[in-house]
Formats: C-alpha cells, sequence, structure tokens
C-alpha cells in the first residue's frame, strides 16, 4: 500500500460518523419566518461569497425588471453608496401598500418578510416575469443588516425599516408625493458574508449592461458613490457619461419600426467616449431614415464591434488615470 493511499484510509479512519445520544421529537427543529434563509444561505443565493453578495442586488433588480416587462416601469437606477449600501429606485407601480387579507399585514411587509410570498403565482399582477417563487425580496431582507423600503403610491411615500429580516417599526407615510414607484436600500450582513461586503462595480455594471439590452425602452443607471480615502481620487475625476444602447423592437408588420434607446450609465474622466459613441449612432439612425432599410443585422454587428472596443477604450482610460 502506498503513502498516499495509507493517508486517506487514516483520515477515514478518524471521521467517527457514529450518534450515541438518542434521536427524539425533542430534536425536530421548526425555523420560524425567515430563519432557514439565515441558517442555510446558499442554499437561497449559492454562496455567502462575492458571487452571493452581488446575487442580493440581482434580485432586487429584477423585481423592477418584472415591472418593465408588465410595461409599468421604464427607467431604473442602481446606486453603490458609501459603505457598500446599495440603493435600487424604478417608478414602477410601488409594491401594494394595501392590507394583505390573509396576514393582516400590509402587503409590502409580506412581501419583504415571508418566503413565497409574492403577485407572480398566477394572479392578474404580471404577465410574465423572471422571478416565479416569490423568495427573491425576503432572503434580500433575511441577509442584510438592515433594509429600508420606501413606496411611492397614493399620493404619499410610504417607508418601513428591517434588520434582519424583522420590522423594526410599522409602514408608515414620511411625506406627500405624487408619482408611482419603489425605492430599496439595503446593508449586506456581514455575519453572513464573512469573506466580503464590498461589491466590485465592473460585476454589477456586466449584470445590467445585459439587462438593457434585453429589455427595449428601459433605462438603466449604475453609479458608484463611494466616497472612501482608496476611491477618492478616482471619483473626483470620473463623469457619468451616456453609453448608448441599441435594441430593435419589432412591430406585428414584417418592416422594423424606427429602433429605441436605451441608456446605461458607465464611468469615464473625459467626453471623448460619449463622442465616440454618438458620431456612429447619429449616421445608423439617419441611414435608417433616409433609406427605410431594415437595419436588424448590421445593427447587431455594429453593437458586438462597438461593445468590444468601449470596454478596451475604457479599460485603457482607466489605467491611464491611475497612472497620472
Amino acid at each position: 500500500m502506498s503513502e498516499e493511499e495509507n493517508k486517506i484510509e487514516l483520515e477515514e479512519a478518524d471521521i467517527d460518523t457514529t450518534v450515541t445520544e438518542e434521536y427524539s421529537a425533542k430534536d425536530i427543529q421548526v425555523l420560524e419566518g425567515l430563519e432557514a434563509v439565515r441558517k442555510r444561505p446558499g442554499m437561497y443565493i449559492g454562496s455567502t461569497g462575492p458571487r452571493g453578495l452581488h446575487h442580493l442586488v440581482y434580485e432586487i433588480v429584477d423585481n423592477s425588471i418584472d415591472e418593465a416587462l408588465a410595461g409599468v416601469c421604464t427607467h431604473i437606477e442602481c446606486n453603490i453608496l458609501p459603505g457598500d449600501i446599495i440603493e435600487v429606485k424604478d417608478n414602477g407601480r410601488g409594491i401594494p401598500t394595501g392590507i394583505n387579507e390573509k396576514t393582516g399585514l400590509p402587503a409590502v411587509t409580506v412581501v419583504l418578510t415571508v418566503l413565497h410570498a409574492g403577485g407572480k403565482f398566477g394572479g392578474s399582477g404580471y404577465k410574465v416575469s423572471g422571478g416565479l417563487h416569490g423568495v427573491g425580496s425576503s432572503v434580500v431582507n433575511a441577509l442584510s443588516e438592515w433594509l429600508e423600503v420606501e413606496v411611492t403610491q397614493n399620493g404619499h411615500i410610504y417607508s418601513q425599516k428591517f434588520e434582519r429580516g424583522k420590522p423594526v417599526n410599522d409602514l408608515h407615510i414620511i411625506a406627500d408625493h405624487d408619482g408611482h414607484g419603489t425605492t430599496i436600500r439595503f446593508k449586506a450582513d456581514s455575519e453572513i458574508f464573512q469573506e466580503t461586503t464590498v461589491y466590485d462595480y465592473e460585476i454589477l455594471a456586466r449584470r445590467l449592461r445585459e439587462q438593457a439590452f434585453l429589455n427595449a425602452g428601459l433605462s438603466i443607471t449604475l453609479t458608484d458613490k463611494r466616497g472612501d480615502e482608496d476611491n477618492l481620487s478616482l471619483n473626483i475625476s470620473i463623469q457619468a457619461v451616456d453609453l448608448i444602447l441599441f435594441r430593435m423592437r419589432l412591430s406585428t408588420f414584417q418592416q422594423p419600426r424606427a429602433t429605441e434607446v436605451q441608456r446605461l450609465h458607465f464611468a469615464t474622466p473625459i467626453h471623448i467616449t460619449k463622442l465616440f459613441c454618438l458620431l456612429p449612432t447619429i449616421l445608423i439612425l439617419l441611414t435608417a431614415v433616409l433609406t427605410k432599410q431594415v437595419l436588424k443585422p448590421p445593427l447587431r454587428e455594429y453593437l458586438t464591434t462597438t461593445a468590444k472596443n468601449l470596454v478596451f477604450l475604457k479599460t485603457v482610460i482607466r489605467s491611464l488615470a491611475a497612472k497620472m
């Protein structure tokens, strides 16, 4: 027997899985509310490392995108605030604030504190949606040190705060305001995400860029507002510039209609990127109007090339800015 095989046998022999205590009814645990999420977070978000940390943001943004799919949301704003706090705003209908008959609680409270609670199980609220299980928002709430929700609806702004999934106060009105939409702010719990609670801008930008391509007529803004000493010089030099993304929306006729313009804000310290994007955009749209050509194939080719060039250009600019 080789030394390596002998080592494996010794290691297996050291593992004793024999149970000597009695196994009875008192050993059966019932986890109430969101306890199960905090007990086994990996089951809901995949991991408690960087991948799971960024997944929290995806869950909240995906809810806003479902509003866009329902035709009631045109803009999503995602901000990384100082202290790695995430803020997601949308101009959708807003999470319902009325009382849920079954629980006797405001619907927004139910959505954020009860697993498998939502409006995507066959009701009239959504015809299509990305989320189907009703666990997204409540899981984010459970895995956050704190979470605040603000819903603009019925001429008021409603607010409620939670800590590690439990309500700190009741849903209440903080201001009068016309309009509609939902704002959620949360801070990931360092007790759960022990490896890191720092968000990577590039990872979030990549995901939101994909969502902007997939959802016509939706504008997504990502802004890094962290201002700690490590990022101070970078934040002073960068400015938000519109990166023009195209997506064709086909009409019920054979010919495509005019292209739609979507915007996703990216960071760059100079305005040359804006000129780089804008000039080809104007030329293509002008050609479309004058010639009435079917532009789907050339647009697809143009987008692929432009996206690659912009990623390269942004990397070079940031490298140069870091050396200055």
